[in-house]
């Protein structure tokens, strides 16, 4: 029997690009446009300087376990891509030297440089959530965050307010930002009769 193809883009209803912020679903704002010469304006950190940066070991987070894990996250996986390619090209270090430091995270953790560019190849604000480079990204510039005593950003105290046990660790269909953009096109649908 020959296999059928489906073209679900033809069928799929628009996205959502934002939603009330009282609203139960989780909020998607526009994606941004990454800049890709961004890089060629900004003067790097020397290396040295670098690796004293990267070195939070010592800083423990609140929900963070003996190992590393249990920390809820509030930046999406954009946010953590966005981070990631600001730092990379503010700072002397090299790929391979960043995902080492990122594996450093918890205890019992291997991850190599094609996860990493996997994880940042991903276009989406879930896209990713399952990655480890996800996880072990946002707990890194989390330590950094509180050990440089910088503000948290307007998303990631929205979607503290709007999901205080933290942003799934999953995508695809099954996941809850499918299940909640399922809900709000259903609402929509019957809003619209």
């Amino acid at each position: 029997m020959p296999v059928q193809h489906h073209n679900i883009s033809a069928t799929s209803s628009p996205p959502i690009t934002g939603v009330e912020p009282d609203c139960p679903c989780y909020f998607t704002p526009p994606l941004p446009e990454r800049d890709p010469h961004a890089h060629l304006s900004h003067a790097k950190v020397p290396k040295a300087e670098t690796e004293d940066i990267l070195d939070v070991r010592a800083i423990k987070l609140p929900a963070e376990d003996e190992n590393g894990h249990g920390v809820p996250l509030y930046d999406d996986c954009e946010e953590v891509r966005r981070k990631i390619d600001v730092f990379l090209d503010t700072h002397d270090i090299t790929k391979a030297k960043f995902t080492r430091y990122l594996a450093g995270q918890t205890v019992d953790t291997l991850l190599n440089a094609t996860q990493v560019a996997v994880f940042m190849n991903k276009r989406g604000f879930h896209e990713g959530a399952g990655s480890k480079v996800y996880y072990l990204a946002y707990v890194l510039f989390e330590k950094m965050r509180i050990r440089d005593g910088g503000e948290k950003g307007e998303n990631r105290i929205r979607n503290e307010r709007m999901r205080p046990e933290g942003l799934p660790r999953t995508s695809g269909p099954g996941c809850a930002y499918a299940k909640d953009f399922k809900n709000a096109m259903r609402v929509m649908k019957h809003t619209q009769h």
